[in-house]
């Protein structure tokens, strides 16, 4: 189940606070948590998924670094973005001196967002639950 909690914002526009829904991590897993479960699902042993999975963790970075995007079949691919300082107005005057950050870009498949429904979060299979707040 995915938990979510109610939080506010101040609206722009009216000033007034407005609240919606916002997700809640239920934790993370680690490294070890995935090997276990994918030895669960397949017939390998641990230490196979784990040097595959490391293996893997290496690749991506790799070509990440050397401007290539990864493309995992129905996971999605990983891209490398960056934020700038500031634009030019003259496309000569661009360096990468303006590169500020560089980020690393997710992006799902069609058929992951289909899995999670995220084209329509109201007619997907999910089931919510309101997280357990302390009172204020």
């Amino acid at each position: 189940m995915i938990q979510y909690k109610i939080s506010s914002v101040k609206s722009p526009k009216t000033g007034q606070k407005v609240y919606f829904p916002a997700i809640v991590q239920s934790g993370s897993l680690s490294l070890n948590d995935v090997v276990y479960r994918i030895t669960k699902r397949s017939t390998m042993h641990a230490a196979d998924i784990k040097a595959v999975l490391s293996a893997l963790e290496q690749t991506v970075g790799d070509a990440l670094t050397s401007g290539h995007s990864v493309r995992l079949g129905d996971l999605g691919s990983f891209s490398l973005t960056c934020t700038t300082t500031h634009g030019e107005d003259d496309p000569k005057l661009v360096t990468t001196k303006q590169v500020k950050k560089l980020r690393i870009r997710f992006t799902p498949s069609a058929a992951m967002k289909q899995k999670l429904g995220c084209a329509d979060a109201r007619t997907r299979s999910m089931t919510f639950g309101k997280a357990a707040t302390p009172e204020t």
